[in-house]
């Protein structure tokens, strides 16, 4: 029956090593400690007992410190009562506090190996923890820098627009610049000149008849020189006006 009930304890937790490990856990130390108190009681091996130590071994590797010491204490507890029992001894005779030394020490060395485990375990994950942080955060600076250059290459196209534009913008003000020099050039020779040189024989021929050997003029003829000279120096004034 002991090699029965381990058949089956193996095989469940063989079967449910995937998708429950802690029931897998369950099922093989169950069986374990099922198969080796059928030995104690049936058979009165005095070996028998020292075989629990696997079961806290066991459970050691599978849980945690709280439960490796509720399984020493009950491993104890039955080699005790199967000492007291089946075996007749007293409680405290030698053939029971010896496995139950061995196992308690078991039981404490798996607890240490346990804890220090855990703190191994604890520490590694706060670094694998760490670690996925650090990753997201750089994979999250990756993306905010892919952003930022496709903002930067869409910036760099709207200034090559914005530069095309400019020297167009440019070029247009620099014919407009060539155009109203010519036309300030064409004002100022073809209008203004002409203007200055009428402007001035009317003045002399208004006021200085005489230097060009004629007596008095006639007050028609003043009058239309004068007015000569007034619409001149009117058409002056605006043609400075424009060139200004």
């Amino acid at each position: 029956w002991g090699t029965v009930l381990l058949a089956v304890g193996l095989t469940i937790g063989f079967v449910f090593r995937q998708r429950n490990l802690s029931l897998a856990a369950v099922a093989t130390i169950v069986s374990i400690t099922s198969a080796v108190f059928l030995h104690m009681w049936l058979l009165d091996t005095r070996a028998a007992p020292y075989l629990l130590a696997v079961v806290v071994g066991l459970t050691g590797l599978m849980f945690g410190m709280k439960t490796v010491m509720v399984v020493t204490v009950l491993c104890s507890a039955l080699i005790i009562a199967t000492g007291i029992l089946s075996w007749g001894h007293s409680s405290f005779s030698s053939d029971l506090m010896s496995p139950v030394l061995v196992i308690s020490a078991v039981g404490i060395l798996s607890s240490l190996a346990v804890r220090n485990l855990y703190l191994a375990l604890d520490w590694a994950l706060d670094r694998t923890m760490e670690a996925q942080r650090n990753q997201d955060e750089l994979r999250e600076r990756c993306a905010e820098l892919v952003r930022t250059l496709k903002a930067l290459d869409v910036a760099y196209q709207r200034l090559e627009y914005l530069n095309y534009d400019l020297a167009r913008a440019r070029e247009a003000a620099e014919e407009v610049r060539l155009v109203k020099q010519q036309f300030v050039t064409r004002v100022s020779h073809e209008l203004r000149t002409p203007l200055n040189v009428i402007v001035a024989l009317s003045e002399t021929l208004y006021l200085s008849p005489e230097r060009y050997g004629a007596g008095p003029l006639p007050s028609e003829f003043r009058g239309d020189v004068r007015e000569i000279y007034r619409s001149g120096k009117h058409l002056l004034r605006l043609i400075g006006d424009v060139l200004d």
